[in-house]
């Protein structure tokens, strides 16, 4: 590839790359006549308000007025800067430009935070893969069972005990302290100078947006007696907890081809269901199921030229412990949200110890609700109802 000014640049990019293509990996799109058109997701869009010029590469929604090229599009969905639009974009179309120092785009605030969580990661997962301090990490993933393959893939890693070890790391590879201070790694300590580790004695979970780019870290306990259970990331310029899942770089392939999602509640419980084959899942981080949550979900999960499947609704099962109190089960309530079908419905079923509650997503296809699912976690999937008009009260339990 020949050498490329920025205005050479973003036309080869452009030549090379659909914005059709682009856009319909986010939300559903139909040709009408000579354009298409689509649900806008930079609002609340029920009714398809956003047009795509495929010929002129533009797009606009008369809703909200957002519109532009290609670039604005990814830009404005992902929260990127032009350069970082442009570098990942001229990734996708396969256009070099490493060639070209002067259309490098200087590194913006937050691709240093990515950097940082990026060089975290690889620090916790050394520990715990090849260091002698991550032997409490490698002895409670045994215990719960979780594979070394496991581990791996989802480059799990362990903080050891002492106050200041990944600060000393961070020092010794010429981290910025106050930039890690801003992504949580680390704390800044008071009436003295300094800085301590955020999570000590942990297996740590790094947490990825749906480019496989971490964002975050949970932190879980190993040994009983320590408080709290999980430590989190605080959320920051990269992380937003109502806009994440756990997951989501993993199993959003498998989600397109399943045409529906299941949305757990937590690290473990995500595991459970993905180690098992179930690959369709994401985890909620700490949050109730939020409206950027179903925006995301209503994303389309099966993505052609000729048809595009969406996501009609959501059933969010939640399931009681058999030691939980005597309450009487919660009554099934129903919503409209983000112009998806939300409905919450009790579960007293013998489910995994690990799995606290479940959401499934339905699409509009009219298969199954729960085809995808083991039937050690629905004993009777039958009895789910297919969506329509009809309102149950009636909790769905073992003997129903």
């Amino acid at each position: 590839m020949g050498k490329f000014n920025n205005e050479a640049l973003v036309k080869e990019i452009k030549r090379r790359l659909s914005i059709i293509n682009l856009v319909e990996s986010y939300t559903s799109v139909k040709k009408t006549g000579k354009g298409y058109v689509g649900l806008c997701p930079f609002h609340d869009d029920s009714n398809p308000s956003m047009h795509v010029d495929e010929e002129k590469g533009l797009f606009h929604c008369f809703s909200c007025g957002a519109g532009g090229d290609i670039f604005g599009f990814y830009m404005r969905y992902n929260n990127l800067t032009f350069p970082e639009a442009l570098s990942e974009l001229a990734k996708k179309a396969d256009v070099n430009i490493e060639r070209q120092p002067e259309s490098v785009p200087r590194r913006s605030q937050n691709s240093v935070l990515y950097k940082i969580n990026a060089v975290a990661a690889k620090y916790y997962r050394h520990i715990l893969q090849e260091d002698s301090k991550g032997k409490r990490g490698r002895d409670y993933l045994e215990r719960r069972g979780i594979s070394s393959e496991t581990a791996k893939e989802f480059i799990f890693g362990f903080a050891p005990e002492g106050w200041d070890n990944l600060v000393k790391y961070l020092t010794k590879n010429e981290v910025p302290l106050n930039i890690a201070e801003k992504v949580g790694l680390i704390v800044k300590r008071n009436n003295t100078e300094g800085y301590y580790d955020r999570f000590r004695n942990r297996l740590m979970f790094p947490i990825c947006n749906v480019e496989g780019k971490v964002i975050g870290f949970g932190g879980r306990r190993v040994d009983e007696q320590d408080e709290p259970k999980y430590i989190n990331s605080p959320e920051s310029d990269i992380y937003h907890k109502r806009k994440s899942f756990y997951g989501i770089n993993k199993s959003k392939d498998h989600i397109r081809r399943e045409s529906r999602a299941i949305l757990v509640e937590g690290y473990t419980d995500f595991l459970s269901l993905y180690s098992s084959g179930i690959r369709n899942v994401v985890a909620t981080l700490g949050t109730s199921l939020t409206r950027e949550h179903v925006s995301m979900l209503k994303r389309p999960a099966v993505r052609s030229r000729r048809s595009t499947t969406t996501l009609a609704a959501v059933i969010v099962v939640t399931i009681r412990r058999r030691d939980s109190s005597n309450r009487p089960p919660a009554r099934v309530t129903r919503r409209r949200w983000v112009g998806v079908d939300v409905r919450t419905r009790p579960c007293s079923e013998r489910f995994p110890n690990s799995l606290k509650a479940f959401f499934i997503v339905r699409s509009s296809s009219g298969s199954p609700i729960i085809r995808s699912l083991p039937r050690a976690l629905v004993a009777k999937p039958q009895r789910y109802p297919t969506l329509g008009t009809e309102r149950t009260t009636r909790p769905i339990t073992a003997s129903s």
